[in-house]
Formats: structure tokens, C-alpha cells, sequence
């Protein structure tokens, strides 16, 4: 059997999302709640969960997505914000995911696959220009070859959440596909 493709995930895998959040959580509330910020992380992250494939297929705004998963998220931390305020925190957060990196483990880890496979991947729910705003960000097309980079918006398909597996990859023949995570290393 010849060599495999491996495909990342790129939210929570490539990048670690804490990261950007904390900051612009930071930057936002000046220091104020800043034993919150993981809790506040934690909780937002799950509550867009809740509501990502509605503001994905057009059944909710990208807007009323970013409201709620911060409104709610937030409330669940014991922080209240107003509509206004979570767009504020968004626009924060989308700059500061501007300035995402590679961590020297991740860089190691593409590195050695880059040796041991065959093509190296990316599979991703989200919207296109956010998702490869990010990939550029990371230096991504240093390691996967652009006709490698699913993004779920650009395919009409939502690829499986954390406790799922990946069925509907694409893989080039004859390379079996592997996936690689949902959390950072």
C-alpha cells in the first residue's frame, strides 16, 4: 500500500482559538475579568457550536451567530454584554486571528508528515474568506496543496464535529485519507 494523506483540522489543531479569544477578551474588557477569560473561552466556543450549522446554511446570520454565541457565552462566565458589545468583541477576535501562528510542535508534527505522507490536508467548517484568511496567516500553503483545503462553506457540506469521524473526505487515489484532530498539541 502506497503512502496515505493526512488532513488537519484547522480551528483548535493547526492554531490553538484560546489564543486570539484571551486577547481580544483582553483587550476588550482591559483586564477586568481576567479569571474569566478561559470560562468566558470555553463557554462562547460552545455556544457558537450551538448555532454554527444554523448561521452556515443561511437559517440564522452570521450577526445573530456572533450575538448570541457571545451574549450567552458570556452570561454563562457571569459577564453581561449588550448586542452591540458582542459585535465589538467579534471584530476583536476576527482581527486578532489575524496574527495566528503555527506553534513550534505543530510546526514539527507538519514537518514530519510532510516526510511520511504522501499530501497533507485541511478540512474545515466555516466560511470561506474567514478560513483561509487564517490559513494564510499560519504560512499554510508552506505545507497543503490548495486542492487539499476543504473548507466546508466552499464544498455545502459541514465535515463532522469532535466526537464524529470524517466520511465524506476527499482523498486523492490511490492515498487513503487520515485526519489529524480537533485539539491543539
Amino acid at each position: 500500500m502506497g503512502k496515505k494523506t493526512i488532513f488537519f483540522d484547522l480551528d483548535d489543531t493547526l492554531y490553538d482559538r484560546s489564543v486570539p479569544y484571551c486577547s481580544a477578551f483582553a483587550a476588550f474588557f482591559g483586564g477586568k475579568y481576567a479569571d474569566k477569560a478561559q470560562t468566558a473561552f470555553e463557554r462562547t466556543m460552545l455556544r457558537g457550536y450551538e448555532v454554527f450549522e444554523a448561521a452556515h446554511t443561511g437559517q440564522m446570520t452570521m450577526e445573530a451567530m456572533h450575538i448570541y454565541r457571545y451574549q450567552t457565552g458570556l452570561r454563562d462566565a457571569g459577564i453581561e454584554i449588550t448586542p452591540e458589545q458582542a459585535l465589538r468583541m467579534q471584530a476583536l477576535y476576527a482581527e486578532e486571528q489575524r496574527h495566528i501562528s503555527l506553534t513550534p510542535v505543530m510546526e514539527e508534527i507538519l514537518t514530519f508528515c510532510r516526510a511520511h505522507f504522501a499530501a497533507m490536508g485541511v478540512i474545515t467548517n466555516g466560511g470561506v474568506q474567514s478560513q483561509r484568511d487564517k490559513l494564510k496567516s499560519l504560512g499554510a500553503a508552506r505545507w497543503f496543496r490548495p486542492e487539499l483545503v476543504l473548507i466546508s462553506d466552499a464544498l455545502g457540506v459541514m465535515k463532522p464535529g469532535p466526537n464524529g469521524t470524517i466520511a465524506f473526505v476527499y482523498a486523492p487515489a490511490p492515498a487513503a485519507p487520515l485526519s489529524g484532530g480537533e485539539r491543539p498539541v
